[in-house]
């Protein structure tokens, strides 16, 4: 049992192969966009809710619907997710983006989070738009936090899962390695712009954290991911420390068990990780296609002056 690595068909322009350029060029000078999105906030178990934002151009009703997602500290308002629902409205098929449990700027009911590993929320997510749709194709792409969830719920949930293609971009596959990726060098920049937005996304709900035991002011004092995970993350999900959290979240571990057609997008040059992270082909099963980069950093891929490969390319996956 093996899966596949291949050369990624992407090439940057000349004057945008540095991998910084590539990860930040789109955040910072894509144009805007048109997407006209419907809200829906979906009831969990345990009393939350979680927010669906639905495509609203014209589909086919009986067609395979896409279920996206962001990385870290994202949201459906994340450029790269933005230019997937252009993509695949162009392609008149339906998209609908799960923002992630607590993400966006609306906070949500209770000190519960988000973390690499809540594959619960994605499969509550999944288990009601199958009882919806009984007949469609469910099709998912994860961005980056996102592609390393979506992983750990295909390798541990083989073939029962209820998608049926599914598309990784940059996923963070051992979260150990990240972690030490981005405590090094330029990329601790990376690391503390996103704190500050999972600090702020801390704060927006300060009486709920705080009512639910965790001292707010240390997790905002927090320097570094793991502090972080240690103080809030790990603990307010069931986990020992940030060590458990990272061995137990990772989805590199369990990609040799994966049932359903997977592509895992990345390159070489990301700076959120070691090229390492990306495991050999004899290391999946043969469900699985690496298909890899050399440069592209981080959930980058541009390959011009708004023109995006993730655009032309996860469409060319998910719709066959």
């Amino acid at each position: 049992m093996s899966g596949q690595r291949v050369q990624s068909s992407f090439s940057p322009p000349w004057w945008l192969r540095n991998p910084h350029a590539q990860t930040l060029w789109g955040a910072m000078f894509r144009g805007s966009f048109d997407n006209v999105l419907r809200e829906e906030r979906l009831p969990t178990p345990d009393g939350d809710f979680l927010r669906l934002f639905w495509s609203t151009t014209p589909h086919a009703p009986d067609g395979p619907l896409i279920v996206m997602m962001h990385g870290l500290a994202g949201s459906v308002e994340s450029p790269y997710l933005q230019g997937l629902y252009q993509a695949f409205a162009t392609c008149q098929v339906e998209a609908v983006t799960f923002q992630l449990r607590g993400s966006g700027l609306v906070p949500n009911a209770t000190a519960r989070s988000y973390h690499s590993g809540s594959i619960d929320d994605f499969e509550h997510v999944l288990t009601t738009l199958r009882g919806r749709y009984p007949h469609r194709p469910l099709r998912s792409v994860g961005v980056s936090l996102s592609g390393n969830l979506m992983l750990l719920h295909l390798g541990l949930r083989g073939a029962d899962s209820l998608l049926d293609r599914a598309v990784a971009i940059c996923p963070p596959m051992d979260l150990h390695r990240c972690n030490q990726r981005m405590s090094r060098g330029v990329s601790v920049l990376y690391q503390q712009h996103l704190l500050r937005l999972l600090q702020e996304a801390v704060g927006r709900k300060r009486a709920i954290v705080e009512a639910a035991g965790y001292d707010v002011d240390a997790i905002l004092a927090s320097r570094s991911f793991r502090e972080f995970d240690d103080r809030f993350t790990a603990p307010l999900h069931g986990f020992r420390d940030a060590d458990h959290y990272y061995t137990d979240a990772s989805s590199q571990p369990v990609l040799g068990n994966v049932q359903v057609p997977t592509w895992i997008l990345t390159s070489e040059d990301d700076p959120f990780m070691y090229p390492d992270i990306t495991p050999p082909a004899s290391a999946v099963s043969d469900a699985v296609t690496l298909e890899v980069a050399d440069r592209g950093g981080h959930v980058g891929f541009v390959e011009g002056f708004n023109r995006y490969w993730l655009d032309r390319r996860v469409p060319e996956i998910l719709l066959p």
